[in-house]
C-alpha cells in the first residue's frame, strides 16, 4: 500500500513546482488506486474462521 503515498508525494512535488494540471492528474491517479484497493478488499473473503 505504498503506491498511494508515492503518488501523493509526486503530486506535492508538482504543486511545489507550480504545475497545476500535473497535480490534478496525480491526485486522480491516487483516487483510482484507492478505489481499486477498496473494491478488492471489500469483495474478498475474510479469512478469520476456517
Amino acid at each position: 500500500m505504498m503506491l498511494p503515498f508515492l503518488t501523493v508525494l509526486i503530486a506535492i512535488w508538482f504543486l511545489w513546482k507550480g504545475r497545476r494540471c500535473a497535480v490534478i492528474g496525480w491526485w486522480l491517479a491516487t483516487l483510482l488506486i484507492y478505489i481499486a484497493w477498496c473494491a478488492y478488499h471489500m469483495t474478498e473473503v475474510l479469512g478469520l474462521s476456517f
